[in-house]
């Protein structure tokens, strides 16, 4: 399955699943002070879960999740803002002079 860094549709269930799972057994207090978080933007939503999945704090699930994407192929984009995406697609990334 192709995975689209830029579409969230295009993760697969069984990761998407694992994901759920893990924040669903976290212990009610981390819960609550995730949901607690003023959300205004995508990168609070970060904000919000840094501590409780930074990869010093679960490296068991991103082994595990390292695990499933392995199995994906993945499309990713460089952080430039672009008019429009397609460009990449039809002629890949380019490095300037």
């Amino acid at each position: 399955m192709l995975i689209d860094a830029s579409d969230a549709n295009t993760i697969p269930v069984d990761i998407e699943n694992k994901i759920i799972r893990y924040f669903s057994l976290m212990p009610e207090r981390v819960i609550v002070s995730i949901k607690n978080q003023k959300l205004e933007y995508d990168h609070d939503v970060l904000c919000a879960i840094e501590k409780y999945v930074a990869p010093n704090t679960a490296y068991d699930f991103y082994q595990e999740l390292i695990a499933l994407f392995e199995q994906h192929e993945m499309i990713c984009y460089h952080s430039t803002k672009i008019l429009d995406k397609s460009i990449i697609f039809e002629n890949g990334l380019k490095t300037n002079d």
